[in-house]
This record gives structure tokens, sequence and C-alpha cells, in this order.
């Protein structure tokens, strides 16, 4: 390997990203479930999640009414910086 190592340039392979967390419900989740969801999202910097405050968003999902969503388009009209856009990364860690 030494002899490799004087010859080519070797470098260590980058890290892997965190494997995602289980889907949950977004309807039954608690507030532990979602903030854990929104913290790999925005740990991960997926689709729009790196400038985002996950203590504020977690607390107004979890409060909100869920009880008659079809989908999880209605984030979007909540106060809580996720637009259209995100809701496809959302699907990577919620379901209904």
């Amino acid at each position: 390997m030494d002899a490799l190592a004087k010859v080519f340039f070797i470098s260590s392979l980058p890290a892997s990203p965190p494997l995602p967390p289980e889907i949950v419900s977004i309807k039954s989740a608690s507030r532990d479930e979602i903030f854990t969801r929104l913290s790999y999202l925005s740990k991960s910097q997926i689709d729009g999640f790196e400038a985002f405050d996950v203590e504020k968003s977690s607390d107004v999902i979890f409060s909100a009414s869920k009880g008659k969503w079809k989908s999880l388009n209605p984030i979007s009209k909540l106060e809580c910086s996720i637009d259209t856009i995100k809701i496809k990364a959302l699907k990577k860690v919620f379901s209904l």
C-alpha cells in the first residue's frame, strides 16, 4: 500500500448522508417525531430545508388540526415556512 500511495493519490470516500428516519403518519405523529424528521431534512439540507426553523415548524404542524387532511398539501397553508415545493421532501419522512 505504501508503494501505491507514493505513486497514486489516495483519498478517503465522502461520508454518506445519515439514513432517513422511519416514515410516520403526520396525523398521529408526536411533536418529537415531527421534530426529528424535520431536523433530519434540515441537517441533510434536503430540498430547501437548509435555512429552516425546525422548532417553530414542529410546533405549528403538531398543533394543526389534521383530521380532514387528504394529503400533505395543507402544511403549505400553515405559517411554518414550508411551501408547496418542500412538500415533496416531506413525503420522504411523513405519510398520512
